[in-house]
């Protein structure tokens, strides 16, 4: 449950101490401003600043308060809390009621064009929440409901409202005031403007619906006509087409009949002894005709009662008296022939076919949502997509029940389209048509926006508290890390102590190890020696020289080392060598044979050469 009691409904209806405790309790949430700025209250300050800003699209109101943070803090000062929750409250309010309205995206710029005159509106005068009459509020109103029911048409008379939108408020922002001096002309001049754009309103509202009236009143008498000329194809089709009848009364009916048949219905109705009498007519024409029917019983009171039904004084509407009298003497003609028992000659009736203006589509929906279509209501405005890129937007100006027909205008009276009741329900349920609200925004807005702010303030308390916790538990922490952080440092003290011990003794163990490894490398690498081997190894001015392994003398370990041209370059032991070859000053660069592979040679060669 919110804390803060406050009913904007009562707000709207001029209750201004409402407003003004709604605005103190939720700035009393809001974090003071830092001590090296200068707080402002003042709007003659805060309004050349607005003018100056390039406001887009509406926002939640903290990207504007960013903005006018942005422009104050180089002249080191910030707004008041007060005036923050003032530009929260007018630019939410603003937001809600362009999310609210479906417009047309060509008004799109020039209805935001609206939002810097009614922010500075809102700011300077408390009254356009409290007072139904503010011309800023009507302004809105009419601007948005109207602008609801625009969209792009061929013709000057499409393009007069953006136009004039765009006329008022290019006006309305000219005479913006830069200081509290200029409000109360600010406001004068905004309800002459607004009275002259409801005088303009008032003024197509009253053309539209002229148009409207007579437009209804034409296509009513039209429905009626395809309605009666739908019926009476169909009756004749039913009881005709496919049956044999002599071709004269066949056309007769077909071309000149129906006409006057669909008169009787639609002067007459379903009920008129005429209209029943002809259709008792056509039931029977094709029974009295058919081919090879012997005379019966039936066929012959069939007969008698059309011969006494077409002997009935009758005065036709739609055809000449010349021609119905010869019409009715053909027909007597023949049924008295058909009495004799005489077979008269006969063309099969072809089906008349409804024309295209006339008929539907043939659809069948459920009898629920055919109750829908009949549960919308007269100035009722839908959003028919007709592509991607394309809508209207239009009234249902006339339901016609007895037709099962809708009569959609446009905002200026004209016809848009006329949709049968199944239609319609298709197109609503498939989301082709959308139901359109074009109800004045401002009341409902105001209401959401109040609730927002509530939700702003409730949640800067809750904000509040869990700054709160989370400064208490992070000074407990910070306290508990200063513990934490002594006796970890006196326990890394001592760990370091044990560290350095151990890796002074790992260091001397591996160093030990490595000097052992080097030892047994070295040893085995002179184990692999052999007479021939050429190493490069240092000589007795310590220059690395080539040289080759002429003689080892394993009882004295003495190795002595020629060059390529035999001639002895130096002289190691066998300590010395291993020592050269531990510290890798010494290398092999090709092993020699051993003993026993060069005896092998000599004794090879000796028999190559006996042989």
């Amino acid at each position: 449950m919110s804390q803060i009691d406050v009913n904007a409904n009562k707000i709207l209806k001029g209750d201004i101490n409402q407003l003004l405790n709604l605005l103190s309790i939720i700035s009393s949430s809001e974090l003071p401003l830092p001590n090296t700025l200068d707080p402002i209250s003042s709007f003659d300050i805060l309004l050349p600043i607005l003018s100056e800003l390039t406001l887009d699209a509406p926002s939640d109101g903290i990207e504007l308060q960013v903005m006018i943070d942005k422009s104050l803090y180089l002249k080191k000062s910030g707004i008041t809390s007060e005036l923050k929750i003032r530009l929260i409250l007018a630019e939410r309010l603003f937001l809600h009621i362009v999310n609210q309205t479906c417009f047309d995206k060509a008004l799109t710029n020039i209805i935001l064009s609206l939002h810097l005159p009614f922010l500075i509106t809102a700011l300077v005068d408390d009254t356009l929440y409290c007072n139904r009459n503010h011309p800023m509020r009507c302004l809105v109103d009419n601007i948005f409901s109207q602008g609801t029911t625009w969209y792009p048409q061929q013709g000057k008379i499409s393009s007069s409202f953006p136009e004039q939108l765009k006329k008022i408020i290019s006006a309305i922002t000219a005479i913006i005031p830069q200081n509290t001096a200029g409000i109360t002309a600010y406001l004068d001049t905004l309800a002459k403007y607004q009275q002259d754009f409801f005088l303009y309103l008032s003024d197509e509202i009253k053309r539209a619906k002229n148009i409207e009236m007579r437009t209804c009143k034409a296509e009513a008498g039209l429905a009626i006509i395809a309605h009666a000329q739908k019926k009476v194809i169909n009756i004749i089709n039913e009881n005709l087409a496919q049956q044999m009848l002599p071709e004269d009364i066949a056309e007769f009916i077909h071309n000149i009949w129906k006409n006057e048949f669909q008169y009787i219905l639609i002067n007459q109705g379903e009920k008129s002894i005429t209209w029943n009498k002809w259709v008792s007519i056509l039931k029977k024409l094709p029974h009295v005709f058919q081919p090879q029917q012997e005379l019966q019983n039936q066929l012959y009171d069939d007969i008698i009662l059309i011969l006494q039904d077409i002997s009935l004084p009758t005065i036709p509407n739609t055809c000449s008296m010349d021609e119905y009298q010869e019409f009715i003497d053909t027909l007597e003609m023949y049924l008295m022939q058909r009495l004799k028992g005489i077979e008269i000659t006969c063309i099969e009736v072809k089906e008349l076919t409804v024309p295209g203006e006339v008929e539907n589509i043939k659809t069948t929906v459920s009898k629920s949502l055919s109750q829908k279509a009949i549960s919308f209501k007269e100035n009722d405005w839908f959003l028919f997509s007709i592509t991607d890129d394309e809508t209207i937007r239009c009234k249902l100006a006339l339901k016609m029940l007895d037709t099962e027909q809708l009569l959609f205008v446009n905002r200026y009276g004209h016809k848009v389209m006329q949709k049968s009741f199944d239609d319609f329900v298709i197109c609503i349920t498939s989301k082709i048509a959308k139901p359109l609200s074009v109800a004045p925004p401002f009341n409902l807005s105001f209401v959401q926006t109040v609730d927002d702010l509530i939700n702003y303030y409730e949640s800067n308390l809750e904000r509040a508290k869990q700054e709160k916790n989370k400064q208490n538990e992070i000074n407990a922490r910070l306290e508990r890390e200063r513990k934490e952080r002594i006796e970890a440092e006196e326990q890394i003290k001592k760990a370091a102590a044990i560290k350095a011990i151990k890796e002074a003794e790992a260091l001397a163990k591996e160093k030990k190890l490595q000097q052992k490894k080097s030892q047994e490398l070295a040893e085995s690498l002179l184990d692999q020696l052999s007479i021939g081997s050429w190493l490069e190894i240092p000589n007795n001015d310590g220059i690395l020289t080539r040289c080759k392994l002429a003689v080892c003398i394993s009882s004295s370990g003495r190795y002595i080392f020629v060059n390529q041209v035999g001639i002895k370059v130096i002289e190691y032991s066998y300590e010395a060598l291993l020592e050269l070859f531990v510290g890798k000053q010494a290398k092999i660069l090709s092993k020699g044979e051993k003993f026993e592979d060069q005896l092998a040679k000599i004794v090879q060669q000796q028999r190559n050469d006996v042989v």
